[in-house]
């Protein structure tokens, strides 16, 4: 795949390569250059040169100013999370690209796994596109090479359409954030950032809940279901159609129920810390 490139969130971005070509030719054949004309010439790509390079030290400058400064403010947090043992941990700062290729299956080279993208630690999706894309290779890949062209531009739609539909799933849990503790979750709210079909889905779902019609293709990431969970479980709100809730009394008493047993089975659950302390100490039972 040496003509790669990265999309990003729907916009894709070229990977530059480290080399470039130029036409060659042997000195006998080139034109001779006055000297005047070299020392003007040379001392033109000198200042060019100087000129690029000063501006390109204080853009680097200023953005590592920046980069500093987010750095010390989240060490500051995680400082004050961790508490007193902090000061015995070595925190590592982990660079992350996000996005994924723009064409996955060129000639005969697949890209699977982390070699398709990434997005976010904590989007385990990509674990079910690497068993998707190997069944698909392992079943579908041709006896002759006259086939094999349609099959990678086959496999390159349907992969595409999957990581467009993790980046909405993921990016819908952002964009229903209240947060305003940073500017990373505000501008995760910005509608520039926010895909054109998860924008459409959202203004739809205010008037009907999310359904199967809302997700036809056979090669969908995420059921209604998955999409009701996230929505509702962080207060997005649906307005009810006049005439669609027959029972409204029937309805809030199974929301009631419901609550109930939720504040009873929370009560019996041990916190986040201390379900991991526990696993500390004594780990998951062998199955």
């Amino acid at each position: 795949m040496d003509e790669e490139t990265w999309s990003e969130s729907g916009r894709t971005r070229p990977r530059f390569k480290q080399r470039v070509l130029g036409p060659w030719r042997p000195a006998s054949q080139r034109e001779a250059v006055p000297d005047d004309q070299r020392r003007l010439c040379a001392r033109r790509v000198e200042v060019q040169l100087a000129g690029r390079e000063l501006a390109t030290r204080q853009r680097d400058g200023e953005r590592g100013r920046r980069r500093l400064q987010r750095r010390e403010r989240v060490e500051e947090e995680l400082a004050a999370y961790v508490g007193p043992d902090f000061a015995k941990l070595s925190p590592r700062e982990i660079t992350i690209r996000s996005g994924h290729r723009a064409q996955f299956w060129k000639n005969n080279v697949v890209a699977v796994g982390l070699a398709a993208g990434f997005l976010e630690p904590l989007e385990a999706s990509a674990l079910v596109l690497i068993e998707l894309s190997a069944d698909y290779i392992a079943t579908s890949m041709p006896a002759s090479r006259s086939a094999m062209d349609f099959v990678a531009r086959r496999f390159n739609t349907m992969t595409r359409y999957r990581w467009d539909r993790i980046i909405e799933f993921l990016k819908l849990h952002y964009v229903l954030s209240e947060r305003e503790d940073s500017a990373f979750w505000r501008d995760n709210r910005d509608p520039a950032t926010i895909p054109q079909d998860l924008q459409d889905q959202l203004e739809l779902w205010r008037d009907s809940p999310p359904g199967e019609h809302d997700f036809s293709s056979a090669h969908e990431m995420f059921p209604a279901a998955s999409y009701q969970y996230v929505l509702y479980g962080m207060g997005f709100r649906t307005r009810p159609r006049p005439g669609r809730l027959a029972n409204a009394e029937a309805a809030q008493d199974a929301f009631d129920r419901t609550a109930a047993l939720k504040r009873k089975l929370t009560a019996t659950m041990p916190s986040n810390r201390a379900l991991l302390t526990r696993l500390a100490q004594y780990r998951f039972p062998p199955l």
